[in-house]
């Protein structure tokens, strides 16, 4: 991996089916590391586009706090998909993406989210 190199991974969405193929950067700036991502094909179900190419995106940022101790800072978006279709744009899918990514990186054990009441 080439810091500012884009590279091209796919992922299988298990209530999708169809696989979607996404754009990753990292750029290593002397003891920060920033990973940018976004999708470069539609995400698709029953042949209709639920996300356009480039509607999902993502920034990470990673900065060594002292050696061994990392800082995490993440941001997420998502274009304007369809409301009702397949369950897309639920909060509960967004919470639990975040829940799985501080799980990976932590080691920590977490249950996902079930449902979401912010009232």
């Amino acid at each position: 991996m080439k810091s500012g190199a884009r590279l091209y991974f796919t992922e299988t969405e298990n209530r999708l089916g169809e696989p979607v193929i996404y754009g990753m950067r990292a750029s290593d700036t002397g003891g920060n590391l920033v990973i940018t991502m976004e999708n470069v094909s539609p995400v698709k179900k029953f042949m209709l586009t639920l996300i356009k190419p480039g509607e999902l995106q993502s920034i990470h940022y990673l900065s060594e706090v002292r050696p061994g101790i990392w800082r995490y800072y993440g941001l997420a978006r998502t274009g304007e998909p369809p409301r009702t279709a397949f369950g897309v744009g639920r909060t509960e899918s967004y919470i639990n993406r975040a829940l799985a990514l501080y799980s990976h990186l932590t080691g920590a054990a977490v249950e996902p989210v079930e449902s979401y009441n912010p009232n």
